[in-house]
């Protein structure tokens, strides 16, 4: 007969996983990509029939039929533009007129100290380029039209971004708006906002996480501030989403299911290089601790590279990023709920066993947390039968 043994103990989980172990890593010889992540898949040859009709004589064969799942990216390489929306023409030729006025003012170098009418009379004509934090705002005139009381201009922002990834080269957003009103007195009239001329994503951290721009010519989303001497802030309408291969979602039950943890966002900065901001995410679970998962309210998201949220562990940055800690990019937890698997609960009750837990990362070196669970099951009240042990709590280390 099994026995049930009277367990009291406190444990204290640290967990840090590998962020792309079990994968393969290959050269994609299409992109020239030296880091992209291959996933292999199972080809599948079509089905042949040779009437125009397949009848079938059993009903119970149903159950076989089997729905090909959408591919899920264990690692993101997509960076820059994204042309995929139903206003992608639009915004192509925008971009084309955007960049053919740049190489003109380049070719030329006909810039101007601040925006004047006078200033006006040579065009294509930009406005001198700031450089904020290794980012370098240009804002450029490709047309202007003269009106009674006003002049209409159109008007291009390109932030040239640092590269995160060497082998694609340099990141360019490129912002515009035609209808800018430039007074015959002087300064703009009203807010001079610019859109982001299509949907752009940075993908970051080896390519575990996607940051996703949203935004087109003609429907706002992300967008920039100018006034007379060139950039002032931008405002962020953007997405974050979290590679399969490093979190993953879950059904209500706590369950995996296909797809990706990702969060919406919008946020205002006068720095690129300056992004910390709160995101909230939905339950989800992390690679290699299936049936477990995780609960939380807010996660701070560091995008910056000239602070760090004052709730990071410094024993951590420390650690890792020694020597440049605000260089560290990635989301930190301060609190948290951890879910254990549904078969671990208390008797006479189907609720899922939780204990909380602190300083959860997620940055390029993985899934890092300390979770802490004293007497989560009282010594009467769980059941888990191996080889005869009774258990009142379990946690996978990996």
């Amino acid at each position: 007969m099994s026995k049930k043994l009277p367990l009291s103990f406190l444990i204290v989980v640290f967990i840090s996983i590998n962020l792309f172990s079990n994968t393969t890593f290959s050269i994609d010889k299409d992109t020239n990509e030296k880091d992209s992540l291959v996933t292999k898949e199972k080809s599948v040859k079509p089905l042949n029939f040779t009437s125009k009709k397949m009848f079938r004589n059993f009903s119970s064969l149903e159950k076989f039929d089997k729905v090909e799942a959408p591919v899920v990216k264990k690692r993101f390489t997509n960076q820059g533009f994204q042309f995929n929306t139903i206003d992608s023409l639009v915004n192509k030729k925008w971009l084309d007129m955007a960049e053919n006025t740049f190489k003109s003012i380049e070719e030329s170098a006909n810039f101007i100290d601040v925006l004047t009418k006078d200033g006006l009379s040579e065009l294509p004509v930009a406005i001198k380029p700031v450089s904020i934090s290794n980012v370098k705002y240009t804002v450029g005139i490709a047309k202007a039209v003269f009106k009674p009381t006003f002049t209409e201009l159109t008007v291009f922002l390109k932030v040239e971004l640092p590269s995160t990834n060497p082998d694609r080269g340099d990141q360019v957003l490129i912002l515009g708006a035609s209808d800018v009103k430039l007074s015959h007195e002087g300064g703009i009239v009203g807010e001079a906002k610019l859109n982001l001329i299509s949907q752009f994503t940075v993908n970051f951290n080896q390519g575990s996480v996607l940051l996703t721009l949203k935004g087109s010519f003609e429907n706002p989303g992300t967008y920039a501030i100018i006034d007379c001497s060139g950039f002032k802030e931008m405002g962020l309408d953007a997405n974050i989403k979290f590679a399969n291969g490093l979190l993953h979602p879950v059904d209500k039950n706590g369950k995996k299911k296909i797809g990706y943890v990702e969060a919406d966002f919008k946020t205002s900065i006068a720095d690129w290089n300056d992004m910390v901001v709160n995101i909230s995410l939905p339950e989800f679970g992390i690679k290699g601790l299936e049936g477990t998962t995780f609960q939380l309210n807010t996660a701070v998201f560091d995008f910056s590279d000239l602070r760090n949220d004052e709730a990071t562990p410094a024993a951590y940055l420390n650690k890792y990023y020694q020597e440049e800690p605000n260089l560290w990019r990635g989301v930190y937890v301060q609190s948290l709920k951890v879910i254990l698997p549904p078969e671990f609960k208390k008797k006479n009750s189907d609720n899922r066993v939780a204990f909380g837990a602190t300083d959860l990362i997620i940055d390029g070196q993985g899934v890092t947390g300390k979770f802490i669970g004293e007497n989560v099951i009282g010594l009467k009240e769980g059941y888990c039968f191996w080889m005869g042990f009774f258990f009142r709590l379990f946690l996978i280390r990996y």
